[in-house]
C-alpha cells in the first residue's frame, strides 16, 4: 500500500460488481460505498454485507469514448492527459460520464480541455495569472 496510498480494488458487494479504493485512515484501512451502491446490494449503513474483491490495475482509467475521440484529435491535450496522473485521469473522465445531457457532456469536455491546458484547476475555477 506504501506505493499506492489509496489502492484501487474491483469486486462485488452483496453480489452488486463494484470499483473502489482502499483508503487509509491512521493504522487501518477502510472502503466507502455510495448511498446508491448500497441500496442496489440491499445494505444499510451498519449492515453486514458480503465483500468480495481483487486488486485492480492502478494505472488504468476508463474514459468515455466522446473523451476518448476528442483527445485522439488533439495531439498536445493528448499528451497532457498521458502525463496526468491515473488519479487526476480519473477525475477528468468521471466528470464527463456522469453528466447526464449531450449539452452537459459537451462543457463537461471543455472543461477538461481547460484544466489541462491549466487554465482552470480541478475543480474548474479560472487559475489566475497573477504570482
Amino acid at each position: 500500500m506504501k506505493e499506492h496510498p489509496r489502492l484501487r480494488v474491483e469486486g462485488e458487494i452483496n453480489a452488486v460488481p463494484v470499483e473502489a479504493a482502499i483508503m487509509p485512515a491512521g493504522a487501518r484501512k477502510y472502503i466507502m460505498f455510495s448511498g446508491k451502491t448500497l441500496k442496489l446490494a440491499g445494505a444499510a449503513v451498519g449492515d453486514v454485507v458480503e465483500v468480495r474483491f481483487a486488486v485492480a490495475d492502478q494505472e488504468a482509467v476508463a474514459a468515455p469514448l466522446d473523451l476518448v475521440v476528442a483527445l485522439k484529435a488533439d495531439k498536445v491535450r493528448k499528451r497532457k492527459w498521458d502525463e496526468a496522473t491515473p488519479g487526476r485521469r480519473r477525475a477528468l473522465a468521471h466528470m464527463v460520464a456522469i453528466a447526464k445531457t449531450d449539452p452537459t457532456r459537451a462543457r463537461r469536455l471543455a472543461l477538461v480541455f481547460e484544466i489541462l491546458d491549466g487554465e482552470r484547476d480541478t475543480y474548474g475555477n479560472k487559475v489566475s495569472d497573477r504570482g
